[in-house]
């Protein structure tokens, strides 16, 4: 099945605009995560619709470069974290979670030494 056909619907300018505003849901708005991806499909729409015409073409067009944008985001993630880089820092309840499961851990292992 040859699905080239899908490159034809790629619009950078579209994809470029979906990945800053969902760049702006995930940092600086309260949006759940689930909805993110609804959001950019409706977005990258709404600018096939508005550079094309109200076309077939242009309402795939921008659904396809909406939801590719997602893709780019994860794969480009992807590759920073695989690289050592990591994007989102630890916050200060995982920080809290890992010293409080050492702490159990250790105390563990001192209550196995004091049987033996």
């Amino acid at each position: 099945m040859d699905i080239s056909f899908v490159n034809d619907y790629f619009v950078p300018v579209i994809i470029a605009i979906c990945l800053g505003v969902g760049f702006v849901l995930k940092n600086f708005l309260p949006t759940d995560n689930k909805w993110i991806p609804l959001v950019l499909a409706v977005v990258g729409v709404a600018c096939g619709v508005a550079k094309f015409g109200i076309t077939l073409d242009a309402v795939a067009c921008g659904l396809v470069s909406g939801l590719a944008s997602i893709g780019l985001h994860q794969a480009f993630k992807q590759i920073l974290m695989n690289g050592g880089y990591k994007i989102n820092e630890t916050t200060e309840d995982e920080v809290r979670d890992y010293l409080l499961e050492k702490e159990e851990d250790e105390a563990e292992d001192e209550e196995v030494e004091e049987d033996e």
